[in-house]
Order: structure tokens, then sequence, then C-alpha cells
């Protein structure tokens, strides 16, 4: 009589026999994972010929012995079924299992270990309960040879399937009548196919003896590309062994234990192609379904630590300028796009196309077809987002501080870091922030601001750039002017842009106020964003300052535009901050809302003149300080976030809420007055449009005291020269027009007023224009 141990699960003979059971225990299977699994053991040969799909004779049933059997699972746990025919045509379902045979019968002179349904597909080996984690891409998959190995590593808490054989996991492929080999594409069978690949760490753990096996080895290459192809982030690990035989992950589980598994895990590393140790290409078939072969490209570059997508292009990111007589030299960084040819080179990289002769599969050259559709698709499915390159540490939107150098997943930025080392404490105080900008505001000791709001604009200036990562929607401009020349406005600038780039400003030529200068303006910020400049210096102002394109940039969250010398429509955040110089500058009424004010009043008539000043060379002396003085402006944002980001009840400046919440309210956390006070003395001061219809108001209450009214037209006349009005009245509306539209032209005059009726000034208003 045969003696049976208790395992298994509901729905099978819940019967072991104890050679099957000692088998499993081997593997360290423990009894629940055991029972879970629903295995159980088999004496009856004409049972395992059904189980197998009665093609199997009855002697060569016998000739197995008893076997155990491994019922394969659905995600849900249930038992999966197989379709098919007997010797008489009949047809018939059976639960699908794989059978371990006590007696293995023998093929090509080696022992067939595992029996499997004939004229079934292969199937895939779900361990009971992995389920939602085959459903999860953010979970890490485990793939390993055999069903006990599957079971093991699910026991140890890491998500692990079973493949039957190394190269069970590929449909069966269409050969080649000449040479006997498979040709086309290798497809993922059914049960791989319906995984979620894309984004998935996946972790290929074949058995140790591997290394001997050039097979083994081109089966998990392939399997890799596959993979690879689906947008699965593939690592293999070589299993170890004791020198006595092979291991496979059960194995390695009983013997070394799941820390050891952890270990191996994490250091699992890209596949390389077999007898090539060169970088791995995967293999893309050529054929007339263009679309397909496209794709397989895209998602071949997804893994291209060079290539990014940005602004409905593929561009990269440029760090150093090649010199005519020498090696490059460290720039700051910029976004250029990836040419054609180039993206050629990295396609070629990457991938090895094979087209199909009549004989064989050869190697072939990218298309240009090809390279040319990938490059103009305008969204490339999980290619990295550059949102913009930057020089210097930055603050995140959860306050941490990004200072590893290289791409940043966080915030979309590559961080091209060649300073000093930077260490900012995780929760530094309110008392290390005051230190922090009492350190800051030193470097600036001898530039004369007007007050210490212009003192705190000048810090906000400082942290904007740093901190524009961590909140949404636009910043402010900030202007720094003077009561004389050479007070130290641009030197004042220089500062900031030394501490936080480690470079000099790129500067900007403001256009003047004519005809096509809104275009030039829109060009010039367009090829700012594409460039991937962080901040940017409108120098010496004159004239008037402000149009409809600068308002815009400064109010942006996005900045969309044609690209240059093309059609194409570029879009991006708008990440650059701007500054700006000049003296006496005249704003006009919707840009200084925009502006953020730093006032330098010199009592001196020469301050260049200067002989006490504490730093004559101060631009290399911050250059020197760079680390420090940058780590001084990170501890005050990063302690303002350890904080929990108190509010200061600040008077709210619409458009600016996102750059309020955070970098006003960490000045005012310093111990500053808040910087947006600014502009309420720069919007009083430079509103010539308010200071025109002031004017005009006046003029005409000169000229009509009657109020009958006037047109546009004698109101420019009655400031001409020769005009009979009295000298003051003519002077009067001559200022109100010349303010208002420039030259003094009644048709211009007219156009503006109709955009100005009922606005309030003096509690007056235009009511009506003709």
């Amino acid at each position: 009589m045969t003696s049976f141990v208790s395992g298994g699960a509901a729905g099978h003979n819940p019967a072991l026999l104890p050679q099957h059971l000692a088998d499993l225990e081997r593997s360290g299977l423990r009894p629940e994972i055991i029972a879970a699994s629903g295995v159980y053991s088999v004496v009856d040969p004409d049972r395992i010929r059904q189980l197998l799909g009665g093609h199997m004779s009855r002697p060569h049933a016998c000739g197995l012995g008893a076997c155990l059997v491994i019922p394969f699972l659905d995600t849900a746990g249930l038992p999966q079924t197989w379709a098919g025919k007997d010797r008489t045509g009949r047809p018939f379902t059976l639960p699908y299992v794989r059978l371990k045979p006590d007696t293995p019968r023998s093929r090509d002179g080696k022992a067939v270990k595992y029996e499997s349904p004939k004229g079934s597909a292969n199937r895939l080996y779900l361990p009971p309960g992995i389920g939602p984690m085959l459903a999860d891409p953010t979970a890490t998959l485990l793939i390993v040879e055999g069903e006990k190995k599957a079971l093991a590593g699910t026991q140890a808490g890491i998500a692990t399937i079973g493949l039957s054989g190394v190269w069970n996991w590929t449909q069966k492929r269409a050969k080649n009548p000449a040479t006997g080999r498979g040709v086309g594409p290798r497809k993922l069978i059914d049960d791989l196919d319906r995984i979620t690949w894309a984004g998935r760490r996946v972790v290929v753990a074949f058995d140790s003896d591997l290394k001997d096996k050039p097979e083994v080895a081109l089966a998990r290459w392939f399997l890799s590309e596959v993979l690879g192809g689906r947008r699965a982030d593939v690592r293999v690990v070589e299993l170890p062994d004791d020198g006595r035989g092979k291991w496979g992950l059960d194995d390695f589980l009983v013997n070394r234990g799941v820390n050891a598994l952890a270990a191996l895990l994490g250091d699992a590393k890209p596949p390389l192609c077999p007898n090539d140790p060169s970088p791995r290409r995967r293999t893309i078939f050529l054929g007339d379904d263009e679309s397909r072969v496209n794709t397989e490209v895209v998602a071949e570059l997804v893994g291209d630590e060079s290539v990014y997508q940005r602004g409905g292009e593929l561009v990269r990111v440029s760090a150093d300028a090649p010199q005519p007589d020498g090696p490059p030299v460290a720039t700051t960084p910029r976004i250029e796009p990836i040419p054609v040819p180039s993206l050629r080179d990295v396609i070629s990289r990457r991938v090895a196309f094979l087209k199909q002769t009549p004989t064989d599969e050869v190697p072939a050259h990218p298309p240009a077809w090809c390279v040319t559709a990938v490059s103009t698709r305008g969204v490339w499915p999980g290619v990295r987002r550059l949102t913009g390159v930057v020089s210097f540490p930055a603050v995140r939107p959860d306050g941490t501080v990004l200072a590893a150098p290289g791409y940043d997943r966080a915030t979309g930025l590559f961080l091209h870091w060649t300073g000093p080392l930077i260490s900012i404490p995780d929760r530094p105080t309110q008392d290390d922030a005051r230190a922090a900008t009492a350190e800051l505001l030193e470097v600036v000791g001898d530039f004369p601001f007007a007050d210490d709001i212009h003192r705190a604009a000048w810090l906000a200036g400082l942290l904007t750039p740093l901190a524009r990562p961590a909140f949404d929607g636009p910043a402010p401009l900030f202007l720094v002017d003077a009561n004389v020349r050479a007070a130290g406005k641009g030197l004042c600038l220089e500062v900031i842009a030394r501490v936080v780039t480690g470079h000099p400003f790129p500067v900007v030529s403001y256009p003047a106020n004519t005809q096509g200068g809104e275009e030039e303006l829109r060009k010039k910020i367009t090829s700012l964003l594409m460039g991937g400049d962080r901040l940017a210096l409108f120098d010496n102002l004159t004239g008037q300052f402000g149009d409809g394109t600068l308002d815009r940039a400064l109010t942006a969250a996005d900045w969309q535009d044609r690209k240059l010398g093309g059609h194409d429509q570029f879009r991006c955040p708008m990440t650059v901050t701007f500054f700006a110089t000049g003296n006496n500058v005249a704003i006009r009424a919707d840009t200084a809302r925009r502006v953020c004010h730093i006032r330098l009043e010199s009592p001196l008539e020469k301050p260049e003149e200067r002989a006490d000043v504490k730093r004559p060379h101060l631009l290399a002396w911050v250059g020197q300080s760079r680390g420090r003085l940058l780590t001084a402006a990170l501890v005050i944002l990063r302690s303002y976030f350890a904080a929990g980001c108190p509010e200061f009840g600040l008077k709210p400046w619409g458009s600016f809420e996102g750059w309020s919440r955070v970098v006003r309210n960490a000045v005012v956390w310093c111990g500053l007055p808040d910087p947006g006070l600014t502009r309420v003395a720069v919007q009083e001061q430079a509103d010539e449009t308010a200071r025109g219809l002031a004017l005009l108001v006046a003029a005409i209450e000169l000229l009509d005291p009657d109020g009958t009214g006037k047109t546009a037209a004698e109101i420019v006349a009655a400031g001409a020269d020769g005009s009979t009005y009295p000298a003051d009245v003519r002077e009067t509306a001559r200022e109100a027009v010349e303010t208002l539209v420039g030259k003094a032209d009644a048709r211009k005059l007219g156009n503006r007023l109709r955009h100005l009726r009922k606005r309030v000034v003096d509690g007056k208003y235009i009511v009506n224009v003709r």
C-alpha cells in the first residue's frame, strides 16, 4: 500500500508522496506555500496519460513511476485549463499541469525532468497570490527557471514568475526551409504578453550553470531584448553556486538567505550580448509595417541617457564647448535639438536592425524613413522629459535639495554641477536661516540700498532661481535702478548670477518700442528657453520699458511660440528669471505690477571713486566663496520648508501666488520685510499711463471749462506750437499727448483713449471718445 502525506489545495487530490514532499522541502518551501500551490502526487499511469493529453502510451506512462503534479494557476488563483483532442479526435478540456516523474524518460541522451501536456502552448507559472503585483508596474518582477524556484522567490517576499524552459517565453516562429532556423521577431507567449511591462523593473535570475551554457545565455539575452522593447527596465543577476553543482534561486535562498538575495538583486546589471562585451543593442526586424518598427525604436530610446524630449522635440544636453586648439572647456550647459544625423548615430548605437533575405536574416543600416519618422513624432512615450538644465543645486517641490549631478526624475531637471560639495542639513532651524541671511547680506554690504525692503528684494532675487522648481507659476522681474550712475546696479545683480550659476548673466538687449520690437523680444525669449537659460538680464534700460510680449513672459506658466526658422510650435515651462537695470526707467502700467524693485541711492556724486569698499574685487571673491554662499541660500529655503512653509499674511500679489508662497514668505521667515512691498512704489512712480491720463484730464479741464467736450484732434492742436492757448495749458496738453502716445498724432491718441475709457484717475475718467 502506498502511503501519502497531507498537502495540496481545495479542488485537487490533497496527497503528496514522501519523496515529493522531501523534494519540495529541499527547495526551502514551507507547508503553507506548498498547500497554497496545490501540488499533489499521482501514481496511476492512466491518470498520468490523461493529464498529458492522452498521447503517451501506457507502457511509457508506467515507466515514469510516481509523478509530482504542479498545477498552473491564473492571476486569480484558479486552475488554468487547456483544450485539445485525444487520439480518436474527441475534444477535451483539462487542467494545465506539469509533471515531475520519479523515473524520467530519456531523449537525445538527456533526462526529461518535466513532462508537459502535448499539443498545448507554453504557459507561465504564476505562484499563488501574485496577481495584484503583475498589474502594478512599480513592483519589481523576478523571472526564474521552473516552478519550485518561483515558489521560493514568492515565499521570500519577491514577486517571482517561472518559465517552464529558458526558451519557453517566446511563441513558436516560422522556420526558414533552407536553414531550419526560426525567422522573424520573437513574441511573448500570451501569459507574458498580458503583464504590464512599461516602466517595470525586471530581473532575470537563471540557474548558475548559465555561464557554461551559451544557449541559455542567448535565451536570456533575447528575453531581455523583447522585454526592453516593451519599455521594461531589464536587469540580470548571476547566481553563484558552491562548486559542487548548479544552484537555482531556491538553492541560493536555502544556502545564503533572503538578505543575500536582496543584496544580489540590488547589484543587478543590464544584460550584455553573449560573446559581445559592448553595451547591448536590441534587435529589430525590418518590415513593411513601418509604424511597428518606429515604435520599437522609440522604445529603445527610453533607455538612452543622452536623449530627452522637450517642447515637442528630441534634445540633448551639451555641457562642453569645442575648442579649435585644445580640449573642450566647461561651459554653462545648453539644451539643443538632436540633429537627424546625430539621432541616426544614437539609434545605431541602441539598435541592431535585421532584414529578411530569401535565405537568411542579414544586418541592415538604420533606414532613413525610420530615423526621420522617429525624429518628428512630437511625443516619445517613456523618453525622459527635460524641464531644464541647471548648473546649480535647486529646491524641489517637496523642499528637498537637488544636489546629485545628472537627471532628476522628480523635477525633470538635469543638474550639471562641477562645483564644491554641497551639504544641507535635513532640518535647519530659523536661527540657521537668519545666520545664512546675515552671511549673504554681508556680501552686498557696500551697496547703498534705499531701504530694508530693497535689501529684502535683492535676497528674493537671489533665492528665486534656486526655488523656481519648488513653486508653480511665474516670478516677477527684478529691476535695479539708482539715483546716480555707477551706483553699482550691474555689480549688485552680477553677484546673484555668480553665486547661482557661477557665470555672468546672459544679457538680452531690450528692443525699442517700435514696430517689430515685440516680435524681436519674442524671438529672444524663445531662444533663451530653448537654450535652457535660467537667468537673463536686460541691462541699462532707457526710455519706456514694457510691452505685451514681456508682460506675457512675466505672468505665463508656460511659453509657446513658433520655433525659429520654421513653423513647428515650441512649448515649455517658463523657467527664466528676468532681471533688469536702468536709471529713471519709465515702466508701462501693465509691466509695473510685474516688477520687484531694488533701489540704490548713493549720496556720492561719483560713486565709482569710492575708496572705502570692503572687497574691491568682489566678483573674484564671490567665485572663490561660491560653495559657501550657495549653501547659505539653500539653507534659507530648506529651513522654511522644514518649518512647514508658514504663512505671514502678506498682501496678495496677483499672478505670483506660487512665488509669494515660497520666496516672499521665506524672506520674511528670515526676519526681513516683505520684498513685495517694493512694487507699490514702483507702480506709483512708473505708471506712465496713469500719469499721462491724469495730465490729459487736467488739460481737458483747462481747455474745456464748460464741459462741452474736446476731440482728440483739438487736444493735439492745443499743445502744438502756435496754439493760441496760454503757455501752461499748451504745455500740459503737449505733455499729456507725448506721455500717452509719443509723437503727437490725433488718430493714435483717439485709439489710445478708446482703450482707456472709464479708467479712474484722481476720481475722474474719460466718458466718451470721438
